[in-house]
């Protein structure tokens, strides 16, 4: 099916509240206009669930709501969404593009080459985005003023709806338009996104909208202080390519075969397959849309691990569930994972595959959720373990709890998992402090990583990054890493 193009809360509630706040709380009349949804659309509802609503049964329910989305499906549908209080989530950021490859509204193409030399701002939109259409003075009135910049502006409308918005609104940026693969490629899923590329292209920042309210003036000074700071800012580092030349490769036993390995029934020859095994077909990279995915089988126990250690980060990568399970978990979830902050020897840990860890789970329904790997430990604010779960969960305001040893799974503060499609994974890790986020949304806050030696505890502090192989087809993409200076300060408060 097409692919829906969604308006998160992060980029539209602000002018819906504004709009609104004239006439008291917001009115789906008042909505319609701060989202521009033409006159005579259809507009459908929806509960903060999914689950479809009246006019009348939204309407009651607004005063309630922390955010509001619209949707607007590919078909010119649009849909006018509830959201759940504290589902603030924070744009997954943008890492990498794929080539360039474009055609401006005057017919000539757009290609990497023609960007080279200067920093380049990109801005993504489309016509119907009122965030979009409010930002367009400021990028003007920026673009005047800083001529020692690039600018491009994309769009998946057509070559006419986009001539037709120019031409209303006076924008002053190259257009690109019908360039909805190359967005889906990229990554952009919520209008309006703009990035900052370097001069050899690399991404050095990307977010979603920003503050128009206040005036031309405050706008283009907020837009100067975000593009000072990230082009100080170090580039994201790509760490997955066709030869996957950044990891090596450990395999232990194949799935059917491990249980046995586990538990000491296994034949006395029976040995881990080993390091960069010849011929291994386990992890493999394809080209998709200008991009390098990673296909991992997962029939064979094992990892992809970096060749190089990381200390105060931030990771990101994209995953997608394949089709296929293995023994032992034919019947059970599927499941990956990350492992950070790795060291020693391969094999240390109950499922004898990987080294010495922490791990951002990946599995269905339970991303972002914490394993202990052997004597790794962290400390999670967590409540006990309810009735019918099985660790206990992380709550921001609930007190600090050991995890490590016996107490060594702590479950996601919610399920923030979206079936069949992308899902975006960061990792922000300072000093022995870390924080998973899943889709924009924290899910939990680990503090002083350590591990066990003898018996002395050892802050951990770094170390190398793990992918896993666990008995399910899965696909990463857009696996990238930059360092950080400190805790960025809406995940510092966690740890306070």
């Amino acid at each position: 099916m097409p692919r829906s193009r969604v308006l998160p809360a992060i980029a539209c509630f602000l002018f819906a509240c504004a709009a609104a706040s004239a006439a008291g709380s917001p009115t789906v009349a008042s909505l319609r206009e701060a989202f521009r949804v033409p006159a005579d659309a259809k507009v459908a509802f929806q509960s903060e669930d999914g689950a479809p609503l009246s006019e009348a049964e939204f309407s009651k329910r607004l005063g309630s709501a922390a955010n509001i989305q619209l949707i607007k499906g590919p078909e010119g549908t649009y849909t006018l969404a509830l959201a759940k209080p504290g589902e603030f989530r924070k744009a997954t950021p943008i890492t990498s593009l794929p080539r360039i490859d474009l055609t401006g509204l005057d017919g000539k193409r757009i290609r990497d080459a023609d960007l080279a030399g200067k920093p380049t701002l990109v801005s993504f939109f489309f016509a119907d985005c009122a965030p979009c259409i409010r930002e367009v003075p400021a990028f003007n009135a920026f673009r005047r003023k800083h001529p020692e910049y690039n600018y491009l502006a994309v769009t998946f409308d057509d070559t006419k709806t986009a001539q037709g918005f120019v031409k209303k609104h006076s924008l002053e940026w190259p257009v690109a338009a019908n360039a909805q693969g190359f967005m889906t490629a990229a990554g952009v899923t919520a209008y309006p996104t703009y990035l900052l590329l370097s001069k050899s292209g690399a991404v050095l920042g990307s977010e979603n909208g920003f503050d128009t309210t206040k005036g031309e003036a405050e706008a283009v000074a907020s837009l100067e202080k975000w593009v000072g700071e990230h082009l100080r800012a170090p580039p994201w580092q790509t760490l997955l390519d066709a030869k996957l030349s950044k990891f090596d490769v450990y395999l232990s036993y194949r799935g059917d075969q491990i249980m046995g390995v586990i538990k000491g029934t296994a034949p006395a020859s029976s040995k881990p397959i080993g390091l960069n095994p010849r011929g291994q077909s386990v992890f493999s990279v394809s080209e998709q849309d200008g991009k390098p995915v990673l296909r991992i089988t997962g029939e064979i126990y094992g990892c992809l691990s970096t060749k190089q250690s990381f200390q105060d980060y931030h990771f990101v990568a994209q995953f997608k569930w394949g089709e296929k399970k293995w023994p032992p978990r034919l019947t059970e979830l599927k499941d990956s994972g990350i492992l950070y902050h790795s060291r020693g020897p391969f094999g240390v840990e109950y499922w004898k595959s990987w080294a010495l860890s922490q791990e951002f789970q990946v599995i269905e329904h339970g991303i972002g959720e914490y394993w202990s790997q052997a004597t790794s430990g962290f400390d999670i604010r967590a409540n006990p373990k309810k009735p019918g779960e099985e660790a206990p969960r992380w709550d921001p305001k609930a007190p600090w709890m050991a995890f490590g040893g016996s107490n060594n799974h702590a479950l996601a503060g919610s399920d923030e998992d979206k079936p069949g499609r992308w899902n975006t994974i960061e990792l922000v890790c300072m000093k022995d402090d870390c924080v998973h986020v899943v889709n924009g949304k924290v899910v939990m806050a680990l503090a002083n990583a350590r591990f066990k030696e003898g018996d002395a505890v050892v802050p951990m502090t770094g170390g190398s990054l793990q992918i896993q192989s666990e008995a399910a087809e899965v696909f990463y993409r857009d696996i990238a890493i930059r360092p950080l200076k400190a805790m960025p300060a809406e995940y510092a408060a966690y740890f306070k």
